[in-house]
Formats: C-alpha cells, structure tokens, sequence
C-alpha cells in the first residue's frame, strides 16, 4: 500500500474515533435528556429535599426576598409575613413538582420539535386563595378591601416564556425540529460514511485495522469516564451547574450530581461495545494484513 494511502487511511480512522465520540455522546442524550421518563424520575429525585418542612419553607421564603430584592419590590413591612406564609403555603412542594413536570412535558416536547410556541406557565391561583384567606379578620374592612383590589388584579396565571427573548425562543424552537436529523446524523449517518471511506482501497485487512483502531481509541477514554472518572465528573459538572444558583438553593446540589453521573454511567455498555469492536476488528485486520497478505474486496462477477 502505498504511503499516501496509508496516511489518509490514519486520517481516516481520526476522523472515524472523533465522530463515534460523539456518536456515544448522541446516543446517551437521546436516551437521558431527551427522553420523558429519564428526566422525569431524575427532576423528581432532585426536588425530594422540598419534602422537608424546614428546607421547604427556607427556600420559598429566601426566594421571595431574592426576588424582592432583584425586582426592587416594594412590599408593605406588614404584610411581609402573611405574604411569605401564604407564600409557603400555596407552593407546597406537591405544587412544585406539578409545575416542574409540566414545564417538563412543554421542555420534551420542544426539544422533539412538536410545539410552535414555548410556555412555562406559573399559576398563581393558590398562593392568591391562601394570602386572601391568611388576611381576612387582621385588618379593617378599608384596608381588606384595598389588599382584596390590589391582588385581584394579580393574574391567576404568569407565563416565565414572556421573560425569554423572542430571538432564543425561535432558536430553541428551531434546534427542537432540526434535533431528530441531527441525532440520524451524528450516531448513524456521519460513522457508517467514515467506515466505509476507511475501504476505500479495496482492502479488507486494512480497513478492519482502521476501523478497529479507531473504536479502540474512541472506546478506552470512553471506559475510563464512564467507570472510575464517572463520580469525579459528576461532581465537577454538578459544581459548575450549582455555581450559578442562589444560597437557598443549595439542596439541589446532591440530586444534581447524582443525576449528571446517572448520565455519565448509562455510557457503559456502549463504551464497552465500542471497545470490544475495536479489539476484534483490530486483531482481526491485522491477522489479514499479515497472514493473509491484505485481501482485496472482492465484487461478485470480478
């Protein structure tokens, strides 16, 4: 073989590891982040501190004054605990994992391309009913009346989508309708092109050994993230994802890592199927270059 063919051949096969790197990559997202079920029972895991009383009542009541303060609220000084009771009553932690799940559901459903609009609706109807009934009887009929006024005109329903740029909800929207070609594209379509570019030759022994060497080399890094990397990932990837997260929602952080190395050791079979392959087309391409002189492909009716 000639030296040119044999350096296009080991490009070839760079080029091949890199695309079953992503490949994996593709294949795991598609089987956790873009699936319902995975995310579902994961996001529920992460909020189980809520069930907590004490964590629970902390983190919608240090909520409420991180919003005040981030909105520059200006809030009556007494009726700040009725506000935070109400508060913590009418977000229970049923009530978060029932707007998280449906957030969820809209979240899957624009990722697979099947919404025209993006909505995260908020309902507010709870927390209203319970501040309305936490003030009855502890202020004058005036003043009753005015706070009645003023939270009426609150609406029963607040849309967080209103608060994300039209330019990123087209983009999300686009990435979800493009995501199902490019998942094709990326796990099937890219490799299968790459492996049979490495016949390009003719040769059969050559190609295996290209071929091999390529998921060899793209299934022992992927062996070694997935088995003893995998915890020390996560809690990278868990860190770097909480960093941005207020105080009080620092329970989220354990759930959060023990969700990111879920996704990280889900690789596992298909890093040791990528590694196996590997060995034995590897092996086996090479007893052909060497035993058997590197057969060529043979075409029927040559």
């Amino acid at each position: 073989m000639k030296v040119a063919h044999i350096a296009l051949l080991f490009v070839l096969a760079l080029l091949l590891a890199f695309s079953v790197v992503v490949a994996q990559v593709a294949f795991r997202l598609e089987r956790t982040v873009l699936s319902y079920g995975f995310t579902y029972r994961e996001i529920q895991r992460i909020l189980d501190p809520l069930d907590d009383p004490e964590i629970h009542e902390r983190t919608i009541s240090e909520a409420f004054r991180f919003i005040r303060r981030s909105l520059s609220l200006g809030v009556p000084r007494e009726l700040e605990p009725y506000i935070i009771g109400s508060a913590v009553d009418g977000f229970s932690a049923a009530w978060v994992r029932q707007t998280v799940g449906l957030w969820l559901v809209t979240a899957q459903q624009i990722l697979h391309g099947k919404r025209d609009d993006v909505e995260f609706p908020l309902s507010l109807s709870p927390f209203k009913s319970s501040f309305l009934s936490a003030i009855r009887g502890e202020f004058t009929m005036a003043e009753t009346m005015e706070i009645t006024t003023a939270v009426d005109e609150i609406p029963t329903t607040f849309d967080l989508a209103d608060e994300i740029p039209d330019g990123m909800k087209r983009i999300m929207l686009s990435v979800g309708r493009s995501m199902a070609f490019t998942q094709v594209l990326l796990q099937y379509i890219v490799p299968g092109l790459l492996i049979i570019a490495c016949f390009f030759h003719g040769r059969v022994g050559s190609g295996l050994t290209a071929t091999g060497f390529a998921f060899l080399l793209a299934g022992v890094p992927s062996l070694i993230i997935v088995y003893p990397r995998a915890g020390m990932i996560a809690r990278v990837a868990a860190r770097g994802l909480s960093a941005g997260l207020p105080d009080f929602l620092s329970w989220i952080g354990p759930g959060l890592e023990q969700t990111v190395r879920s996704v990280v050791e889900s690789g596992r079979l298909t890093a040791v199927l990528v590694t196996a392959y590997g060995v034995i087309a590897l092996l086996g391409g090479l007893y052909l270059v060497i035993r058997k002189g590197d057969p060529r492909i043979r075409v029927r009716g040559e």
